[in-house]
């Protein structure tokens, strides 16, 4: 199965920006800024409400990863390379499992190491990490990613949770995908996953328990996130048919193609209105409002991803090998940065100034994330080939 290097590429771009994010609202005002809060600093006013905000667009850059997973996953269906439901569980698991499981226990040894877990020059979002110590439920929250505490040992693990969840059931998406064309398969997609979301929202806004709460709400965002799913899936079923019509398009057209796919993917920061809302308004604001500023993401990357498999200078772009390896080791870059992040900062303390944390947090996260891809993501994926190839049907197929 054809190996797409431009998407890998912009995944590890989007992996890049989520480190910056991460650095950034480690500080109280960018903190503010991302909270949609009222500051007084017009630097950071601008790089928060400008286009700029797309060199540190963290939430962005996830609602990417999900788009992408569902395009790479629905290729083996498209092209008719089925396998066992075991084999492509088991090698799901080891593709995404086994490095995340690595990274908690990597950041549950270090967080006992160094007792650390405050800073007071930095923001609640940074100390709200390393604060709980580390007991019975949060192991078996994580081993069964159950969703509860990820903040606290690595944040970026919550995506994670949606993204295994979502992966088991995702043969099923496909059953749907398949039969109907775009606009049905879109809009069974969006009655089924965004109902489900709203009703299991309303329910864990009601309830007492806090933990049962948690864990409904829980759910109910892997409801909501497979939506963008079944969007990469639809756009991978059409790709060939959009890629026909955008040949089609002039330089003109293209032009602004892309700047309106720019400003659709940081919508949010170009009316923060909108993010001001998603944040404090009722519940039912909230997730409409939730929903519009994802679903102008989604398209904005569908866009993206048109133009990095369509249009020549962007595909020579990415295809740079430098971008390559990025996207290789993009994964491993988003799973290992906030615990490099917090070591760098309490390894450091009264060493280095705060605001190097974003040279050397990058630096250092680029790092540890080419060891990890390479004794960590690269032999587990090996591992789950190796542990189902004498169950594979068709000898030419491959899971990603």
């Amino acid at each position: 199965m054809k190996r797409y290097h431009e998407l890998d590429s912009l995944r590890g771009l989007a992996a890049l920006s989520v480190v910056m994010s991460h650095c950034l609202i480690s500080f109280p005002v960018f903190l503010s800024a991302v909270a949609h809060e009222s500051i007084d600093h017009p630097t950071v006013k601008f790089l928060a409400n400008s286009p700029i905000h797309i060199f540190w667009a963290g939430h962005e850059a996830v609602i990417l990863f999900f788009v992408l997973s569902g395009y790479v996953l629905s290729l083996q269906f498209l092209n008719h390379q089925y396998t066992k439901y075991s084999i492509y569980v088991t090698r799901r698991f080891f593709r995404i499992y086994v490095p995340y499981i690595t990274s908690i226990l990597v950041s549950m040894f270090l967080f006992t190491a160094l007792e650390e877990n405050d800073s007071d020059a930095l923001s609640s979002w940074f100390n709200s990490m390393w604060s709980i110590p580390f007991d019975l439920k949060q192991a078996i929250s994580f081993l069964l990613l159950l969703g509860f505490d990820t903040h606290n040992i690595n944040t970026v693990t919550w995506s994670l949770v949606h993204e295994l969840r979502i992966s088991l059931i995702f043969p099923l998406v496909m059953v749907v995908v398949l039969k109907y064309n775009w606009f049905k398969s879109f809009l069974y997609g969006f009655m089924i996953t965004i109902t489900t979301w709203y009703i299991m929202s309303f329910i864990s806004w009601h309830l007492t328990n806090q933990n049962i709460s948690l864990m409904i709400q829980s759910f109910s965002y892997t409801a909501y996130y497979s939506l963008f799913f079944i969007l990469g899936a639809i756009f991978a079923k059409y790709r060939h048919v959009i890629a026909h019509y955008f040949k089609c398009f002039g330089i003109i057209t293209k032009s602004l193609l892309i700047i309106l796919a720019l400003l659709l993917y940081i919508n949010e920061w170009i009316l923060p209105h909108i993010g001001y809302i998603k944040l404090y308004g009722t519940l039912s604001a909230k997730l409409i409002s939730t929903f519009v500023i994802d679903f102008l993401i989604s398209i904005g990357v569908l866009v993206l991803f048109t133009f990095s498999l369509n249009w020549a200078p962007f595909t020579k772009v990415l295809t740079n090998r430098v971008f390559i390896y990025l996207g290789k080791i993009s994964y491993s870059v988003y799973l290992v940065h906030p615990i490099i992040l917090l070591f760098f900062v309490y390894a450091t303390k009264n060493i280095l100034p705060l605001n190097s944390l974003i040279f050397f947090v990058l630096l250092l996260s680029l790092s540890v994330a080419s060891l990890m891809y390479k004794y960590v993501e690269k032999p587990s994926i090996s591992l789950g080939r190796w542990m189902t190839k004498h169950r594979v049907t068709k000898s030419n197929t491959v899971i990603k």
